[in-house]
């Protein structure tokens, strides 16, 4: 036989063989057909995105025709059956195509033989567990999904319809993503298409639902109290972040002269704003509810603003950022304060009726010891186990069970707790909110740990949950404590904490470790909360696998990532090495100075460390070699990879960078002080312009790759807060030297 015949044959054996690869093309003009079958019952909008995404799918991944159809006209053809459990048209009692049994979250991918055809079955437990499906059979394709895009292995493809057993099963059930925020590096800067585009990447994840976390002077709600009108509704605390021409990292902007988000841009009066903000969570809650998502509110019905404080006796300022978050001491008795959480949560209930959830943040301010002694009698009556326990036990109890979020003693947060939640008991179960017919599912967090064992009877409202956060590197929480089978937790995690806001993060090994505890003890589900998208792609990638897959490792779920990323096993080894180093400099960093460069403190955010609050941290050189191998490796995966992810790498290497430099213009600082306290100004000023010339690097650095508004915001951050006091105090260091001469 000739070579010319044996390729012959073997073509003829790629085509006719059932389970084997389709050829791409079948000639030179005439593409294989694909035809997709989704029954007589795929009438649902989620049931009919399934089909479109699969559609674009095959076309991109394999260059084929797709011919949607109702019933397979073909017996020779190549066809994918796709449809949700409950579509009898297709999986009904009489169907030639079967199912395993799956819950609403579950989707599975299966092979089958029908008259010596291979085909795929697509399909889930429900619409959008059919659209996770196809979500599904992409990934396993090669398309990887990030937070702003797809990216799709070499393509085409050869078309493979055998070998597919695949079922999923969540084993956390709730998968959760923050969005608003404050500040101008989070979600709160992000208008509402770009919060559109988000969701949707983030429905390829598998998230399933969006939690809105808003502050009292936010422009959501507008409400009444006593007659006085609600007339605070600002974004980022009311504070315009002006953009400087003459500052690093301006061309970012396009001319802009002032950075916000782009739904209020122009917006002068408080009607404009709240009127734009209602368009704004509106848009998000419809966003979220094509995907198939729940969507709930995270807030604190006893926090206000300014303008109440006339009504409300013994209120005080609760953050230092323009006083607009006010608080009061010992509200729990008082009906001026059940009026004003009844209010605000109505207000926000009657504005959005389409939300899902309501998480409600136990208040932080004090209690008296009446209201205490109050609160544990009546939590009491609701719960048989606690009235074998004094208070003073559950006190003594709380002293070494503190609560990180809440940075108090257990005794002090158990104390406040208790009032808490018996004042939310009050209001829902027998006061202002106990006859409202329509109630979304509730949440409460900051619940201090020594009151887990009673949560299912002292949790107000019925089938309420409980969110435990948790920042990356801190808190010891008592999972096991959790009465997590009788009562639905969350653990909410603060991935890219805010204590270190510009530094490169990673925190998937750490998030690791907490998945296997909750899966462990039966948790619900998992929210993740970060300021800006930046490095956590890769973090938000292994949760969408270990949720579904327990067995999953970090590294695993790393190099399933970046080797379609890079498309270079080398690199991609590289990049475990980066990003290795990265969680390791930034956790040793934070656990040093938990404040190391946090926006909430203002013009001192970069200066504290000239003004010599504190020493450098004693590990200084270990962080720096952690932050320099990340980048070195960054860099060499980098020049590695001539693929279209080499974009990908360069915006991580360039923000690696940036970290570096901004570290140096802190170590410069302290050399400042040093020589300033020696009375020595013209060094101090020497170190100075170093500073200011490695922070303005810094930020140019980071605008080469700014690509979302967190990064934008980012700048605005880094300027504000930074470059311009730093600026000032050179002028200042230059007019004594001048002065001197």
């Amino acid at each position: 036989m000739t070579l010319l015949s044996r390729r012959f044959v073997a073509m003829l054996l790629v085509l006719l063989i059932p389970g084997s690869l389709y050829a791409v093309e079948k000639g030179a003009t005439e593409k294989v057909t694909v035809h997709l079958v989704t029954g007589t019952e795929a009438t649902k909008p989620m049931e009919k995105m399934a089909a479109m995404e699969l559609e674009s799918q095959l076309k991109e991944l394999f260059n084929v025709e797709v011919t949607q159809e109702e019933v397979l006209s073909s017996d020779t053809e190549p066809f994918i059956i796709l449809g949700s459990a409950t579509n009898k048209s297709l999986f009904g009692t009489d169907s030639d195509y079967s199912l395993p049994k799956l819950s609403p979250q579950g989707h599975a991918l299966k092979s089958l033989e029908q008259d010596s055809n291979t085909g795929l079955t697509i399909a889930g437990g429900s619409p959008v567990a059919t659209l996770w499906a196809v979500y599904e059979f992409g990934y396993q394709n090669g398309i990887r999904y990030l937070m702003q895009s797809d990216v799709y292995p070499a393509t085409p493809r050869e078309l493979k319809l055998s070998g597919y057993d695949i079922t999923l099963e969540p084993n956390l059930k709730k998968r959760t993503f923050r969005l608003v925020d404050q500040f101008p590096n989070s979600f709160e800067s992000w208008n509402a298409a770009e919060c559109d585009l988000l969701i949707k990447q983030l429905g390829k994840l598998k998230f399933n639902h969006i939690d809105l976390n808003v502050s009292p002077w936010h422009p959501f709600i507008h409400y009444e109290l006593d007659g006085v009108a609600k007339e605070t509704g600002v974004m980022h605390y009311g504070k315009q972040f002006l953009i400087n021409p003459d500052y690093p990292g301006s061309t970012a902007f396009g001319g802009q002269d002032q950075f916000e988000n782009s739904d209020f841009a122009g917006m002068e009066t408080y009607k404009e704003r709240n009127e734009a903000g209602k368009r704004y969570i509106q848009s998000i809650l419809k966003s979220a509810h094509d995907q198939g998502m729940t969507v709930g509110v995270s807030l604190d019905p006893l926090a206000f603003t300014p303008e109440f404080k006339q009504v409300l006796p013994s209120s005080f300022v609760r953050t230092d950022h323009h006083n607009l978050h006010l608080g009061a001491n010992n509200p729990y008795s008082g009906p001026k304060f059940e009026q004003l959480a009844k209010t605000q949560i109505e207000a926000w209930l009657d504005t959005y009726p389409e939300l899902d959830e309501m998480s409600i943040s136990l208040f932080q301010g004090s209690a008296t010891d009446e209201e205490v002694e109050e609160g544990f009698a009546q939590l009491q009556s609701y719960s048989s186990k606690l009235k074998e326990s004094t208070l003073e036990d559950v006190l003594e109890k709380s002293k070494s069970n503190s609560i990180s979020a809440l940075r108090d003693s257990g005794q002090t947060a158990a104390s406040r707790c208790i009032a808490s939640l018996a004042f939310y008991n009050r209001l829902f179960r027998s006061g202002a909110l106990a006859e409202r017919k329509e109630l979304p599912q509730l949440q409460f967090s900051d619940v201090t740990p020594v009151l887990y064992p009673y949560l299912p009877e002292i949790l107000p409202g019925e089938n309420s949950s409980l969110a435990v956060s948790v920042t990356a590197g801190h808190g010891v929480h008592q999972f096991d404590q959790v009465p997590a089978q009788l009562v639905p937790a969350v653990l909410d995690c603060y991935l890219h904490n805010q204590n270190l806001s510009v530094m490169a993060q990673s925190t998937t090994q750490w998030l690791a470790e907490r998945i296997q505890q909750l899966q462990t003890n039966e948790w619900e589900g998992v929210s993740v909360h970060f300021w800006t998208p930046a490095e956590q792609d890769p973090t938000l990638h292994f949760l969408s696998r270990v949720t579904f897959n327990s067995s999953i490792t970090p590294r695993q779920a790393h190099d399933q990532y970046f080797e379609t990323i890079t498309r270079d096993e080398s690199a991609t080894g590289r990049m475990w090495l980066a990003f290795e180093n990265m969680e390791a400099g930034s956790r040793m960093l934070d656990d040093a100075d938990i404040h190391f460069v946090s926006p909430y403190e203002g013009d001192k955010m970069l200066m504290k460390h000239y003004n010599a609050e504190k020493p450098l941290p004693e590990n200084w050189e270990e962080i720096k070699e952690h932050f320099t191998q990340n980048m070195i490796e960054l860099y060499r995966s980098h020049d590695a990879v001539k693929t279209a992810g080499r974009k990908e790498l360069y915006y991580y290497a360039k923000r690696s960078e940036a970290v570096l430099t901004y570290l140096t213009a802190v170590e410069e600082l302290h050399a400042a002080a040093a020589a300033r306290e020696e009375d020595d100004l013209e060094t101090a000023s020497e170190h100075l312009y170093t500073a200011l010339e490695s922070l303005y690097d810094a930020i140019d650095t980071l605008n080469d790759v700014a690509r979302n508004p967190s990064d934008l915001g980012t700048i605005v951050l880094l300027n504000e807060y930074g470059y311009g006091p730093l600026l000032k105090e050179v002028g200042t260091v230059d007019a004594q030297l001048d002065a001197a001469e």
